[in-house]
């Protein structure tokens, strides 16, 4: 038990623990489960976890809910939040504690809960009823994702928030890169195939079917994962608006004979061309800066 779960529990007045766990796939998705008919608060979606006795060990009460609720075993796990709670009905308090941890299990569910789903951080917020779970889970993506801003560090960063899957698609022949652009843009930061995240995709499925929508490519070899982080935009013909995207990247290579340029009769405002190692660096943000070092680990 770390010593600042210590003061915590030495410094509250509470009767109960209460030990949940953010756990993040390979896909850079979040688990929540949906609480079955036969358990209390039927219908909702929250994080794995549960009560124990006030002398408990948070963390390994949050790790034993885990392993019953979801059926992942967990290593150790990293302490991010605590917060009191008390129940109006009983009158009794609870001092609750939120974890993180990694899992390429997929959950098995026991009877407290009889659905679960692999979210992003958008629609935790959307389903989520403790909102102060949904505030840990913003405080994991803030701190396992490096930060890119182009813009003031005052803008309201919870407005018109999106997640994206990006693909960094590289000619195996020349070593040049396929670029992607909209005419009316001005400026010459280089921009990467890739878009939003439609229901039941995951980010790299969204970068794969972005890439044909966009590029029309459809047999790129995929190379790995490069690596998430958030940026802040001004977005199409508004210079006033400001967006807060976090975009997952993907490492894929094709060959110059699959390059055939953009696929004629969609988007006509859209320009696709080849670009080598030094036009991206040129004519880049600091974020694509950062992913471009990941491809020497790929490579």
């Amino acid at each position: 038990m770390n010593s600042e779960i210590k003061n915590i529990l030495n410094q509250s007045n509470f009767n109960e623990i209460y030990g949940s766990v953010i756990v993040k796939n390979n896909q850079n998705q979040f688990l929540i489960l949906r609480r079955s008919e036969n358990d209390d608060g039927a219908g909702l979606w929250d994080l794995p976890g549960g009560s124990g006795d006030k002398n408990s060990d948070p963390e390994m009460e949050a790790s034993r809910e885990l392993l019953e609720e979801a059926g992942i075993e967990s290593g150790e796990l990293e302490f991010i939040d605590s917060w009191n709670f008390v129940i109006e009905k009983t009158g009794a308090s609870f001092q609750s504690f939120c974890f993180y941890t990694f899992s390429g299990q997929e959950p098995k569910l026991n009877w407290e809960h009889d659905q679960y789903r692999w979210v992003y951080l958008k629609e935790a917020q959307e389903l989520l009823w403790n909102k102060k779970q949904t505030e840990c889970i913003k405080k994991v993506v803030s701190k396992i994702y490096p930060a890119f801003s182009q813009e003031p560090e005052d803008i309201n960063l919870e407005s018109d928030f999106g997640e994206r899957g990006i693909a960094l698609i590289k000619i195996q022949e020349t070593g040049e890169f396929i670029i992607y652009d909209k005419a009316f843009r001005q400026d010459k930061r280089a921009r990467l195939p890739g878009g939003h995240i439609d229901p039941g995709e995951n980010s790299l499925e969204a970068a794969i079917r972005e890439t044909e929508e966009e590029v029309g490519l459809v047999n790129q070899s995929y190379k790995g994962y490069l690596g998430s982080s958030h940026g802040f935009y001004n977005w199409g013909e508004d210079s006033n608006k400001i967006i807060h995207k976090l975009d997952h990247f993907y490492y894929f290579q094709t060959s110059l004979k699959n390059w055939t340029g953009r696929k004629p009769g969609i988007e006509k405002d859209i320009k696709c061309f080849l670009a080598d190692e030094k036009y991206l660096k040129e004519n880049t943000t600091a974020q694509l800066a950062w992913v471009l070092k990941n491809i020497e680990k790929l490579d």
